[in-house]
């Protein structure tokens, strides 16, 4: 395994445009958690960390906040401008987490989709609080698939089956929230997302994650054999268990 196996900028290559197509995005009530709890708003001007393909991005613009998506990946950046592109208020900007280049102070809140996993922390907690206006909020979200049923311990044992490593593997602690908030200030989001899928989406779905085995005639036929066996109508549901943490960021030890 390479170091390029770890690296957020060369991980997806290839992948961008099945990612946003078959990603699923957020419960929508998120976009009011953070106009409650973080003055989202037309006067807001939020910084998107691993921002990806816009899909965090393109459920925060219609409240109004101007979003700066910051994305090391050209792959995945291009498929960001390439659906947001028309959108005045969006900006994507070829930068890691760490070391946006962007002025100090310039934004309101920071944001991280699925991507928290990828930054060193106490470089992230720096540039945040370099970046984002006191008190330097951030707010992290993942989507966790629900895996105890039949049809979501299926796709996960699929998943395992077919992926050419284990770094995908390696996400955050699902008990805990990012180690960079302050305890005192955190405040936690809930939720549940489901995501339809035919045929075509269930393996696009698959073929997103990094690691695994694109093209695969036999992770083709398991994912139909397990599509088949638990389609109604011509579509499956995956759920996803949804939970976000927004706090103030706390500078670093080191």
């Amino acid at each position: 395994m390479s170091a390029n196996d770890f690296d957020p900028a060369t991980r997806f290559l290839g992948r961008a445009a099945v990612y946003h197509a078959h990603r699923p995005s957020y419960p929508a009530a998120v976009v009011g958690f953070l106009v409650e709890h973080a003055g989202l708003g037309l006067a807001s001007k939020v910084l998107d960390l691993g921002c990806g393909t816009g899909i965090f991005a393109q459920l925060v613009l219609p409240s109004g906040a101007e979003v700066v998506g910051v994305e090391p990946n050209d792959e995945m950046r291009g498929e960001s401008e390439r659906r947001l592109g028309s959108e005045p208020r969006f900006q994507a900007i070829a930068a890691r987490a760490e070391s946006t280049g962007l002025p100090e102070a310039s934004c309101d809140l920071a944001t991280a989709a699925q991507a928290y996993h990828w930054f060193d922390e106490t470089a992230v907690a720096r540039e945040i609080r370099r970046v984002v206006r006191p008190p330097h909020l951030f707010f992290a979200i993942w989507n966790e698939r629900e895996n105890n049923s039949p049809f979501g311990a299926g796709f996960s044992a699929i998943c395992r089956q077919f992926q050419a490593d284990t770094v995908s593997q390696t996400h955050r602690d699902e008990q805990s929230y990012p180690s960079i908030l302050r305890p005192g200030s955190i405040v936690e989001f809930q939720g549940v997302y489901d995501q339809l899928l035919n045929l075509e989406g269930l393996i696009g779905r698959a073929e997103s994650n990094s690691g695994f085995q694109i093209g695969s005639a036999e992770a083709r036929a398991a994912l139909t054999h397990l599509f088949e066996e638990h389609q109604v109508d011509g579509f499956v549901t995956m759920r996803y268990w949804t939970t976000g943490w927004l706090g103030e960021v706390v500078e670093p030890n080191s």
